[in-house]
């Protein structure tokens, strides 16, 4: 008997647990004899003289003619009982209870599964039994039926059979609760019996919040490198301003001077380009740095015109442009900088989905109370879930380094910043629809005429350190009937006039060297009380000093010659 017993504790401490005490049985699987321990694990539910399938149903009360072993499933004090023959005919049961290792077996997170040589189930935790179903994990069950990947079960299998540890192996399985994302690891272990311990954990939701961070993350990598050319743009804005005013104004003269019709439309072009690089600039101000809009009204079917004669050179030969918009001019109350951009975001993002070549189709629809622009393409389409989260900020569905995410981001707030709306219908495969309204401005009165401006003006002083605006600001006002004197700085302004020099208006730069220009116009003023002042600035804000005493307005760079007349036709004569 001693032998048995120690062949029953050995198997029983290898497989689930340790000796919980042990049993004599006849042949009929009677209780002949206990030991203390045994009696203390039974209680009152077994005792000499009862049948053992009273306290442990689990157990088959066939002939035992080799050593045996039945496992119950569940994690309470009796775990398993082990059965082997003796030489008289009677019975010896090795009761198992749980051991520390088992009781840590139960509590692993996830699906853990002990097979023995041959891939069949030992054991199985409370999660594989949650996992599967209880009755596919019973011992001796192939864990082989049960595993859904081919390639585990070769992994399986190749570690059974002694090759090296793979790792943790990713895998999706069907569920019937969904679609689910598992990591599986698979132990192989020769002692006290060759056996695996085989684990799968559910690490779906895991896997979603590391995408969610990782989304975090570039969005918040994208709003930094947005922040940094916030900072380059308004660092830069005052001398990018100075060359797009002097491309601009050369051009507008250009304009006016050339009689040639192609050189007529090139100078149109130039005038269209700079114009565009100004929004450009301006909007990656105002969205980097929440500036106010700068609300004008302002024909919105010239606006789409103008819009998509620049697209128009952005698109290549496989994609086809058709424009729809209404006769005559249909006014809006807004920031036309913003809704020509977002017009041409709009038309962009259609292009980029037709890599294949299609059509882009853009019309204005107008009726008493609003304006609709739609933008179409024959594209690739939208799914749901991408539709959903189109106007999230820094999302996109092109390649990284190929979009920052934030066209229609910034397209949706536009639009919603002049009381309208924006919204998307697409599918895959059948292209994309985006229509945004913006109200109508009702009753206005048209623009005033530019007064007409007399042959002389007098005298005018042009304050700029920039050279080449200087110049190109001289020659507006020498035009419109100025005597032009030049200064590069706020003191050379100051001493012409202590020189005798007594101007009628002087324009003056918001941003030079030394004397700026607020404390400039200051000393002006005091030499030279009635003089106009016009304040020139490169920068998307409204300076502090428009408004105030004795300046009369404010010409943001780059400008363009209509822009002058209009701040001169409005000076006291």
């Amino acid at each position: 008997m001693a032998s048995s017993f120690e062949l029953f504790e050995q198997v029983g401490r290898a497989r689930r647990g340790v000796v919980g005490g042990t049993l004599v049985l006849d042949g009929d699987f009677r209780v002949l004899a206990m030991d203390a321990r045994a009696q203390r694990t039974c209680g009152e539910r077994l005792e000499v003289g009862g049948f053992l399938s009273r306290a442990f149903p689990f157990v088959s009360p066939s002939p035992v003619t080799a050593p045996v072993l039945y496992e119950t499933s569940g994690t309470g004090p009796i775990v398993g009982v082990a059965l082997a023959p003796e030489a008289d005919g009677s019975i010896v049961a090795v009761l198992l209870t749980p051991s520390l290792d088992e009781l840590a077996f139960q509590a692993l997170p996830g699906a853990a599964v002990v097979t023995d040589g041959q891939a069949r189930v030992v054991a199985a935790n409370a999660g594989a039994r949650a996992l599967f179903h209880p009755t596919e994990v019973v011992a001796g069950t192939p864990l082989l039926q049960l595993i859904p990947s081919p390639v585990l079960v070769q992994l399986l299998k190749a570690a059974l059979a002694g090759a090296p540890n793979p790792g943790l192996v990713s895998f999706e399985w069907n569920r019937p609760e969904g679609r689910r994302t598992f990591e599986f690891l698979c132990t192989h272990g020769q002692t006290p019996f060759p056996h695996c311990v085989v684990t799968l954990a559910d690490v779906t939701e895991v896997r979603q919040r590391e995408a969610e961070r990782e989304r975090l993350l570039e969005a918040v990598h994208q709003s930094q490198k947005l922040d940094a050319v916030g900072q380059l743009a308004s660092g830069v804005a005052h001398d990018l301003n100075n060359v797009l005013a002097v491309v601009q104004t050369c051009a507008s003269a250009l304009k006016e001077e050339v009689h040639e019709p192609l050189h007529k439309a090139d100078a149109e072009q130039i005038l269209l380009a700079s114009q565009r690089a100004k929004d450009l600039l301006n909007s990656l101000l105002a969205f980097s740095r929440k500036s106010p809009a700068h609300n004008e009204r302002f024909d919105a079917v010239e606006m789409v015109r103008e819009a998509m004669s620049l697209v128009q050179r952005l698109l290549p030969t496989n994609v086809r442009l058709e424009l729809a918009v209404p006769d005559g001019p249909r006014h809006v109350e807004g920031d036309r900088s913003q809704l020509q951009q977002t017009l041409i975001n709009l038309s962009l993002n259609a292009r980029d989905a037709m890599p294949g070549g299609g059509r882009l189709s853009v019309s204005v629809q107008a009726n008493d109370r609003r304006l609709t622009f739609a933008v179409a393409d024959t594209g690739q389409g939208m799914t749901r879930d991408v539709r959903q989260r189109a106007f999230e900020p820094f999302f996109t569905t092109k390649p990284r380094g190929s979009g920052t995410g934030l066209g229609l981001s910034m397209a949706y707030t536009a639009v919603r910043a002049h009381g309208g709306d924006i919204r998307i219908e697409s599918e895959p495969g059948r292209g994309t629809t985006v229509t945004a309204w913006v109200p109508l401005e009702q009753g206005l009165p048209e623009p005033e005429g530019i007064t007409p401006l007399p042959r002389t003006r007098g005298v005018a002083v042009v304050v700029d350190d920039d050279e080449a605006t200087r110049k190109v600001l001289a020659r507006f006002l020498k035009k419109l009937g100025y005597a032009v004197h030049l200064a590069a700085s706020g003191e050379e302004a100051v001493s012409l006039l202590r020189a005798g020099l007594h101007p009628s208006l002087v324009v003056c730069d918001l941003v030079l060297p030394g004397l700026d220009g607020a404390e400039t116009v200051t000393q002006l003023k005091a030499l030279e009380p009635a003089i106009s002042v016009v304040l020139t600035s490169g920068f998307l804000d409204e300076p502090q000093s428009v408004g105030t005493a004795g300046v009369a307005g404010l010409l943001r760079k780059p400008f363009s010659l209509d822009d002058v007349v209009q701040v001169v036709s409005r000076l006291p004569a």
